[in-house]
């Protein structure tokens, strides 16, 4: 028969493979048993294949080349070789000498051996056969034993092969492939195969391999695989998939017997997914038909369905459940099924109709870094050098602070190849600065991404200015959905890639670029091979860090902009925090930008420079709190909600940065009349808490005072429970009646102050200057005094401030 493929069968390239196919298409041509004569390093007297009584002996030339002239020697070669020794010398009744060949047949090749061949068995007793690689795939093709022996990625019925496509060997292979920060270094060992350490999960001291070994023999069907991003979801998947490719034991222990079907999820069709469900597009991926071709092909499968969140994100998934609810219903009920992704995408609940176990990846702890850095450095690893101050740092890396982001396998990777240095380490800001400005753009990673979508003279890390403002957009776009979609998908990039276009003259009417760009914006991004796709960050600090540099690059442009009058600023500045309407910023994003400012207060070009020569705070945050024009297009639902964002925001970003601007006996001069506030204000009337509430950031031992100057303001009656005004200057302010529970009042100037009636209960009053201050009334319990002292009762603290003669204290 002829085979009528459009697509043939790739040709076995290992000659011990080729030998065993051949035998085995031998056994069903003739329905004889034929072994394999003798091994490598011996004589095997022109043959590789006999019949136990050698009446039928085969050769295989498994060539890469379709030398005819060559062919035809090898076989006159081989011929006489084996009917000297197995007809003349042994009188071995030699009939039939088979030639197999992976040579192509075509016409003109068949002419010149039919005459070949013709001549050959008219001259001889021993019949000679030659099987073209035609030959030995039409046997292969009709025997599906064979097909699946040989060919387990294919199947092939009366209309068509097809090729089965799983990701078994793509993730078994990015195992064992170089790393990208070592690509260029010859003889490298860095990869996941030297570098990996099996992750902890839950609390569990139960080995994961031991654990995903009890579920593929338990009777539950599904295991979630969940951590962060980053933590190795992916990696276990090619850990899971290379031992699986050995066949060691590793995998028998975890997979017995059973097949594997692996399924890179962002990969499959968004529109078969949103037609016909997850099943019939993983069918579509794996080149099948209906459910029941899956089955014959994988009878008794363990189906690794990796990146759900991915899937998710690409596209535009939001019902997560029902997505998993439905592919459970439609599922193949014999097998089991493993499915990563990150928190969030499957429902706790889920686990109450679904019969599953969950598990969730722990980031590495001290002891997984040790190892990590063990196999780092050991020469029977990848015999990387690792300098102390760095080994020191990944070791004791902090769970607790903005660090952590370096527990993750790739954030280790990345600060041990690049040996960063201990100085970075000391501010949070400066070392992600130099990972993702200076080192990402300078790796190999971009340099392959550019070579294999475009052709671009200039080398990526020319345009490190605009891949890193791309993340900034990306990083705003999120704060845009109060950071609940944390991600951004193909078209949004291309739109953030168009505004850029309209500011960058480098991007303007520059195609080549921008198709360059699309291809290298981001710090973890994914896109398929249609180009649609969907970037996110590896982790949230990394998001919040964009922010901040988003944040620094608008105000920098504003402050520095010689051809704008104070006002013209001013205004410019309003539009820009209008744009913060949907919440206050993170405490990550404030945490870096009281970093940066500690770079940037002595640099003349940079914003927190600006503001300290020309203290634009005043006006700007007077005019926001008294004139309501300014927010009548807002077009927010929550209107002012919206307005007390905008506000948190202005104010979060000036109490950080004022650290290092305020000298000695200096505060944050929030306003220059406080009349026009006190009478003009009804946002800080009755918002004031909201808009200053939020926890002001420090890091390694600095401590922010939060010293602001609203003396005269008047916040009689309102709720400022839990607020901070460490330091301030609330000298005449009226704060009568004013529920002060639990303020930090430390070090503030009180000097006649109202104070009658306010709830003082618990608040911190040590070192306050209550100088001519009025207490009538004040409920003191529990509160410090400005001497360090703490009576039992309200009675206590007042007869002890009695005694602290307070020059001008009504008490």
């Amino acid at each position: 028969m002829s085979s009528r493929l459009g697509d043939k069968l790739p040709k076995k390239t290992d000659p011990k493979i080729f030998e065993k196919m051949v035998r085995d298409c031998a056994y069903k041509k003739y329905n004889k048993n034929f072994m394999l004569y003798g091994s490598n390093g011996q004589d095997q007297h022109g043959i590789d294949i006999n019949t136990p009584n050698a009446d039928i002996v085969i050769q295989c030339k498994n060539y890469t080349t379709n030398s005819i002239r060559a062919l035809k020697e090898a076989i006159e070669k081989d011929y006489s070789t084996a009917v000297d020794y197995f007809v003349n010398e042994k009188e071995i009744p030699l009939k039939t000498f088979i030639v197999a060949t992976s040579v192509e047949k075509s016409a003109d090749r068949n002419t010149q051996f039919q005459d070949f061949v013709i001549e050959q068995n008219q001259n001889n007793n021993v019949n000679i056969e030659v099987w073209f690689w035609e030959d030995i795939e039409e046997t292969i093709l009709v025997n599906s034993d064979l097909l699946h022996k040989y060919y387990p990625e294919y199947i092939f019925n009366e209309k068509e092969l097809r090729k089965v496509h799983t990701d078994n060997e793509a993730y078994a292979k990015s195992f064992s492939e170089t790393l990208f920060l070592h690509k260029e270094k010859s003889d490298s060992k860095v990869n996941l195969c030297s570098l990996f350490v099996m992750p902890k999960y839950d609390n569990s001291k139960t080995d994961l391999e031991d654990k995903l070994s009890a579920f593929v023999k338990s009777d539950e069907r599904f295991l979630f695989i969940e951590g962060d991003a980053g933590c190795g979801k992916s990696t276990l998947v090619s850990w899971m998939n290379y031992h699986l490719q050995d066949n060691d034991d590793t995998a028998k222990n975890i997979f017995g017997d059973r097949q594997v079907i692996t399924i890179r999820l962002r990969s499959l069709d968004k529109e078969v997914i949103s037609e016909n469900g997850l099943m019939s597009a993983i069918l579509r991926y794996i080149n099948l038909d209906k459910k029941e071709d899956l089955y014959n092909r994988f009878p008794n499968a363990v189906m690794v369905l990796d990146g759900f969140d991915e899937l998710c994100m690409i596209e535009g998934i939001s019902d997560h459940n029902s997505l998993i609810y439905n592919f459970h219903n439609d599922r193949i009920r014999t097998y089991h099924y493993i499915i990563t992704s990150r928190p969030q995408y499957i429902e706790k609940e889920i686990n109450t109709n679904i019969s599953c176990y969950r598990i969730t990846l722990q980031h590495f702890d001290k002891d997984n870094r040790e190892k990590w850095i063990e196999h780092y450095t050991s020469p029977n690893c990848c015999g990387q050098t690792l300098n102390d101050e760095i080994k020191d740092y990944i070791i004791n890396i902090s769970d607790d602070t903005d660090s952590a982001i370096c527990d993750t396998p790739m954030t280790l990777y990345m600060l041990a190849a690049k040996n960063i240095s201990k100085e970075l380490t000391k501010n949070s800001w400066k070392l992600y600065h130099h990972i993702f400005y200076r080192e990402l753009s300078e790796t190999e990673y971009n340099q392959m991404i550019v070579e294999k979508y475009e052709s671009y003279e200039n080398p990526v890390n020319q345009h490190r200015d605009i891949l890193y403002r791309i993340s900034e957009e990306i990083a705003y776009k999120m704060y845009q959905t109060n950071n609940n979609r944390l991600y951004v998908v193909s078209d949004e990039i291309k739109k953030i890639i168009t505004y850029l276009s309209g500011k960058e003259t480098k991007l303007e009417n520059n195609d080549a670029l921008q198709r360059m760009i699309k291809r290298c914006y981001a710090l973890c991004n994914y896109w398929k091979e249609t180009g649609d796709g969907a970037v996110e960050f590896y982790h949230n600090n990394i998001r919040d860090f964009f922010l901040c540099e988003k944040i620094y690059r608008e105000l920098n442009a504003i402050y520095t902009d010689y051809k704008l009058s104070e006002n013209e600023k001013i205004g410019k500045l309003i539009e820009f925090f209008k744009q913060f309407t949907k919440a206050p910023l993170q405490n990550m994003v404030c945490k870096f930008i009281f970093l940066r400012a500690e770079k940037d207060v002595a640099k003349p070009n940079s914003f927190v420079y600006k503001e300290k020569e020309q203290r634009l705070l005043p006006y700007l945050f007077e005019e926001m709190l008294t004139n309501g024009e300014l927010y009548d297009n807002l077009h927010e639902k929550k209107h002012i909600q919206a307005i007390v964002n905008i506000l948190s925001c202005t104010a979060q970003v000036y109490r950080h940065i004022y650290e290092y601007i305020l000298v000695e006996e200096e505060y944050i001069k929030w306003w220059n009349d406080v009349k026009n506030v006190n009478t003009k204000s009804d946002i800080i009337q009755y918002f004031f808490k909201e808009i200053f509430k939020h926890e002001l950031m420090c890091e390694n031992g600095i401590s922010i005072s939060n010293k602001m100057d609203i003396s005269q303001i008047c916040l009689d009656d309102k709720n400022l429970e839990n607020l901070d005004f460490m330091y301030a200057n609330l000298r005449g302010a009226n704060l009568s009646g004013a529920d002060l529970k639990n303020v930090d009042l430390s070090g503030a100037g009180l000097i006649s102050a109202d104070l009658r009636g306010a709830n003082l209960t618990f608040a911190d009053l040590s070192g306050a200057d209550l100088n001519g201050a009025k207490l009538f009334g004040a409920n003191l319990s529990g509160a410090t005094l400005p001497d360090g002292f703490e009576g039992d009762n309200q009675e206590e603290q007042v007869q002890h401030l009695k005694v602290m003669n307070i020059e001008g204290l009504e008490i």
